[in-house]
């Protein structure tokens, strides 16, 4: 069992065992390879942010944990974007990248020696109001959070490779001139048929847009030529509907507008892949919408 699943697992549990935290009540935690505690803090009341600080280098097999929730809004390094996950367990665990896993990640946000961690919970009015619901810079291909993504492959080679792992389409970034690690990380699947993307949300969200940034390594966005884009792909979504996307081959962010309606989750698929059987990737997914009114 891998170090990150033992360490969910612990948390879950732990999470089960104990009383239940009080819904304005959070606490973070970094934790070693060895479970043992390096840094942690909790603050009770709904505009309370919980903040700590480490003084070490990361190492392998380092955690941050979370309790708290189930909306959270997470800022996971000084340097990193705030964004805002939804864990229906109250549990979220995320295993600090290190070496070949650091690659997809800016350099600033887990290397060096000092590092500051921020959660707090969001405001109502933020989750009533629009957003990018796709937004999450700290998925991860485990993840019991959400929005969280998944796909049919990634290109590994001969090893995994994070570079072009699904949870690069959903990180907000997107520069797409290139390919390979931070700044032009992707979801860069094998050139192979019946591909597919997934986007689980976790809970009834309202969309009524979609904006796709596809990897553009051609002239004259650049002066290589490895990439060309997909033709088109369904987008299914999970109230059973589904609506085609036809792509141009352009560096420019692509918007299709969609019929408003509630889903917990989205799936491309039925991808035409190029016709000049070249490399084509996914650098960037944005699903606009807000949460879900609540059901009487």
């Amino acid at each position: 069992m891998s170090t990150f699943r033992t360490l969910l697992l612990t948390a879950l549990a732990l999470a089960c065992a104990a009383p239940a935290l009080r819904a304005a009540q959070v606490s973070v935690s970094v934790v070693d390879a060895s479970g043992q505690v390096l840094a942690t803090g909790s603050a009770d009341g709904q505009a309370a942010v919980v903040s700590i600080k480490l003084v070490r280098k990361y190492q392998p097999g380092d955690a941050i944990k979370i309790e708290g929730g189930p909306h959270l809004a997470i800022k996971l390094s000084a340097a990193g974007p705030e964004h805002i996950v939804y864990c229906p367990r109250n549990v979220f665990a995320f295993p600090v990248p290190v070496a070949q896993a650091a690659g997809p990640y800016n350099p600033a946000w887990f290397k060096g020696e000092r590092h500051e961690i921020s959660v707090r919970l969001p405001k109502a009015e933020e989750l009533a109001a629009p957003r990018n619901l796709a937004a999450n810079a700290y998925d991860t291909l485990d993840s019991a959070c959400f929005p969280h993504a998944s796909a049919s492959n990634y290109y590994t080679a001969k090893n995994p490779m994070p570079i072009f792992a699904p949870r690069n389409a959903i990180d907000g970034e997107r520069r797409n001139d290139g390919h390979g690690g931070w700044p032009v990380q992707s979801w860069g699947p094998d050139r192979l048929g019946d591909l597919w993307f997934r986007l689980d949300f976790g809970r009834a969200v309202e969309i009524d847009k979609l904006a796709f940034t596809l990897r553009a390594q051609f002239p004259p966005v650049s002066k290589s030529d490895h990439d060309d884009v997909w033709q088109s792909a369904v987008i299914e979504f999970s109230d059973g509907s589904s609506e085609k996307v036809e792509f141009r081959k352009t560096g420019d962010r692509q918007e299709f507008p969609v019929t408003r309606r509630t889903v917990t989750w989205l799936k491309m698929t039925k991808i035409v892949l190029p016709a000049s059987n070249k490399w084509a990737a996914l650098t960037e997914l944005e699903v606009s919408g807000r949460e879900a009114p609540a059901k009487p």
